[in-house]
C-alpha cells in the first residue's frame, strides 16, 4: 500500500507547473508597503525553517525584530492576490 498526502502533491504538481511556465527565475513584484504578519508560534517555526526556500521562490523577506518577518516582494505570480490578503493564511 503506497500513501500519498494528496495535499502535499497538489502543491508540489502546482509548483512544477508554476516552474516550466515561468523557468527557474521567477519575477518579484515589490510591494508599495512591506507587510509585517502577525505569525503565531507554529507559522513563525515554519517560516523560519523554510526561510531559504521562500526566497528562492522569489519571496523578499527578513527577520523584523524578535517575532515577526517583513515581507518587502513576492513572486509575480501572486501579484493579482495583493488585494485579498489571503496570502498570508
Amino acid at each position: 500500500m503506497i500513501m500519498v498526502d494528496q495535499h502535499a502533491a497538489a502543491d508540489r504538481i502546482n509548483f512544477e507547473r508554476l516552474i516550466g511556465k515561468y523557468g527557474q527565475r521567477i519575477d518579484k513584484q515589490a510591494l508599495l508597503r512591506p507587510y509585517v504578519p502577525e505569525l503565531s508560534p507554529h507559522q513563525l517555526f515554519l517560516l523560519r525553517e523554510n526561510e531559504d526556500t521562500l526566497r528562492d521562490m522569489g519571496f523578499d523577506i527578513e527577520q523584523f525584530g524578535e517575532g515577526s518577518y517583513i515581507i518587502r516582494a513576492i513572486p509575480v505570480v501572486f501579484s493579482g492576490c495583493l488585494g485579498k490578503r489571503r496570502l498570508w493564511v
